[in-house]
Order: structure tokens, then C-alpha cells, then sequence
């Protein structure tokens, strides 16, 4: 059975923070997709904040997911990222 991930949705006025917790990969990535862009489609941030500290690992799925937050929100603040995926994102054009 897989590990999975978590995500909790914090708003405060026009201003959310997502926080990720878990393994972001092929097995539970679509789900956290879903719930994410779902909240966010019902009532758009004006800032977005993304938790990242509490992910265990993140695999392109999961990486594929926080590039799409990125284009929906430019101003997306990423913090807790691990050294890892951030050498990963190095290696897409549109980066983090």
C-alpha cells in the first residue's frame, strides 16, 4: 500500500496557504491535484503559500503539481522545499 499525502488548506481573506504533507508521486499526487486547484477554483487567492517542510518525498508528478500552482499563482511563495526537489525543478525551464 502506498504512503500518502496530505493537504490542508488554510484561508485567511484572500490569502490561502497549502500545507503538503506526505509522498507526493504518481499514487497520490491526482487526488491532492484535484483538492488543490478544486479550492482554489471555488474562491481564487490573492496570495498563495505553499508549505512544503512536511513532504516526505516528491517525485515529477509531484513536481508537475507545483509547477501548475506556480502558473496559476506567479506570486507563489514555496517554503520548506527540500534540497532534493529543488534540483529537480532546476531542470525544467519554468523552474520554481
Amino acid at each position: 500500500m502506498p504512503e500518502s499525502a496530505t493537504v490542508r488548506m488554510d484561508r485567511d481573506g484572500d490569502r490561502v496557504t497549502v500545507v503538503l504533507e506526505g509522498r507526493l508521486d504518481a499514487a497520490t499526487t491526482g487526488r491532492i491535484w484535484r483538492e488543490v486547484t478544486g479550492a482554489l477554483d471555488a474562491g481564487p487567492a490573492a496570495a498563495l503559500r505553499l508549505d512544503a517542510s512536511r513532504l516526505a518525498y516528491c517525485d515529477l508528478t509531484g513536481l508537475a503539481l507545483l509547477l501548475e500552482l506556480r502558473r496559476r499563482a506567479p506570486g507563489l511563495e514555496i517554503t520548506g522545499l527540500s534540497e532534493e526537489t529543488r534540483r529537480l525543478a532546476e531542470l525544467f525551464p519554468a523552474g520554481l
